[in-house]
């Protein structure tokens, strides 16, 4: 509980720590303190709590380790950015869209948690993502294939089934 609580810039891969920044340099611009603000811009990792506590379990491993990895994986795989962009994009979507995105989300974060942990079990993140190069660019190239400037919900959902694929390749 501490390490998630512990949330801040300095433990961000570089994609996160900008969304972050961003969101404090918000706040702080419609008149919030700066304390309150950091505070307020860091609910939105603590949304990921409960995945890292179990990722944690799970690895036997800290909880700080977890959240370490599973941000790590998360920004070499480009999932944080996936999801963003899925998050910007539900505004655009007409309800059913809306849910169906929404569950792609939740079901991404369950990947990245997934990666993760077999990323923790091989004792060496970065040497398991180097380990796995061919999967992670073929991924990535079929993200960036599949997020345009006004990505759909079809496009999320092929996106998705590209990181299916790669948690297949990967786990065997």
């Amino acid at each position: 509980r501490d390490a998630l609580a512990a949330l801040s810039t300095a433990s961000l891969p570089a994609y996160e720590k900008a969304v972050f920044q961003r969101r404090i340099n918000h706040l702080a611009r419609d008149g919030v303190p700066a304390e309150l603000a950091e505070a307020v811009a860091a609910t939105r990792l603590l949304a990921d709590a409960p995945l890292i506590t179990q990722l944690a379990a799970r690895s036997q491993t800290s909880a700080d380790d977890a959240k370490g990895a599973y941000l790590h994986v998360g920004d070499r795989l480009s999932l944080d950015r996936l999801r963003a962009a899925a998050t910007s994009a539900i505004a655009e979507m007409p309800h059913w869209d809306r849910l169906a995105t929404r569950g792609l989300i939740r079901e991404l974060e369950y990947l990245q948690a997934d990666a993760a942990h077999l990323a923790l079990q091989s004792g060496d993140a970065d040497g398991w993502l180097k380990s796995h190069s061919t999967a992670r660019q073929t991924l990535l190239q079929e993200v960036k294939t599949y997020t345009g400037s006004k990505p759909t919900f079809a496009q999320f959902a092929l996106a998705a089934d590209a990181m299916r694929k790669f948690m297949q390749t990967v786990s065997q």
